[in-house]
């Protein structure tokens, strides 16, 4: 990895807040810094993943519910090569219900 240098200038409380994380970690404020990037580039990527993700069941109407998923995980301690449950359209007697991945999802990734 390539090590490349920026000049940032950062006030105000957000500045007070990243100088006490550092001073209580006993690390750079520059370390700090690095940590908190990663940290908000995964958690854009998770975003981007889940939306396409959003897109996709949309799309296709594919889904594993979460008891599918339940199941096989619990089913793992006896069956450590245990299958992953078929994807499959939404049944008929779930159609009255909102789609689980929309309910708050628009919340989580709008970003102000």
């Amino acid at each position: 990895m390539s090590s490349s240098t920026a000049v940032l200038q950062i006030e105000g409380p957000i500045a007070a807040t990243i100088r006490s994380l550092a001073e209580s970690r006993h690390a750079a404020v520059e370390d700090v810094l690095e940590v908190a990037l990663e940290f908000y580039s995964r958690r854009l990527d998770f975003f981007a993943d889940a939306e396409a993700a959003s897109r996709d069941l949309d799309e296709t109407g594919l889904h594993v519910t979460q008891q599918e998923i339940e199941a096989w995980v619990d089913g793992l301690a006896t069956d450590p090569k245990r299958r992953l449950p078929e994807c499959h359209k939404q049944r008929e007697g779930d159609k009255n219900q909102e789609p689980r991945h929309r309910r708050g999802f628009r919340e989580l990734t709008t970003h102000n």
